[in-house]
C-alpha cells in the first residue's frame, strides 16, 4: 500500500483497500465476530494501520476521524452489518415474515441460553442485534439491497460506545 499510494489517486487506493482487506474481513468476520475483544483488537489494530497508510496520516491520527475520511466501517460495525445483512435475509424467506411484518413490535425470536459464553457467537447474537437494530434503523419492509444501505448509513453515525453496545448482552 505504502508504495502504491503516491502513485495511484485516493479513488484507486479505497478500491484496493476494498478489494484486499475488508473483503477478507468480511468474509470471515462471522467465525472472528463473536470470539473475545482481543482478536478483535488485532484485526482493528491492522486496518487502522491498513487506512492511515493509504492516507498518508501519522500513527496518532484520530480512529472516528480516520473512518470518516476513508468513508469505511470499523471491523466491529463491518460485523454488525454482516450479521443484520443475514438475520435480514432469513427473515425475509421465513413463512412468518407476514405475520412479523404485520405485528407492531417487530421481533424474532432470540434463542434461550443460560450462559455468557453463548451470547458471544452467531446463533444468538444475530437475533439479539437483529431485533435491536430494527429499532433504530427501519429496515422492517426493505429489500436486502436497500437495507444494506440503510444500515451502512445508520452504523457509519454510530461512535465506538454504541457500536459496542448493540453486541454486548447486559445480563
Amino acid at each position: 500500500m505504502r508504495l502504491l499510494r503516491p502513485s495511484a489517486d485516493p479513488d484507486l487506493l479505497k478500491s484496493v483497500y476494498i478489494a484486499l482487506c475488508q473483503s477478507i474481513i468480511t468474509y470471515c468476520i462471522t467465525s472472528w465476530g463473536g470470539i473475545a475483544t482481543s482478536t478483535l483488537l488485532q484485526l482493528e489494530r491492522s486496518q487502522r494501520c491498513v487506512l492511515k497508510v493509504m492516507l498518508f496520516k501519522n500513527r496518532l491520527f484520530s480512529t472516528e476521524l480516520l473512518h470518516q475520511q476513508s468513508d469505511t466501517l470499523s471491523v466491529r460495525q463491518l460485523y454488525i452489518q454482516n450479521i443484520l445483512l443475514t438475520a435480514h435475509k432469513s427473515v425475509l424467506n421465513s413463512d412468518d415474515y407476514k405475520i412479523l411484518s404485520q405485528r407492531r413490535v417487530f421481533k424474532i425470536p432470540v434463542p434461550f441460553s443460560k450462559t455468557s459464553f453463548a451470547h458471544h457467537y452467531n446463533a444468538f447474537l444475530r437475533p439479539f442485534v437483529y431485533n435491536k437494530a430494527v429499532k433504530c434503523c427501519d429496515i422492517k419492509y426493505s429489500t436486502t439491497r436497500e437495507a444494506k444501505a440503510k444500515i451502512r448509513f445508520w452504523l457509519r453515525t454510530l461512535d465506538y460506545q454504541s457500536t459496542e453496545k448493540l453486541i454486548r448482552v447486559v445480563q
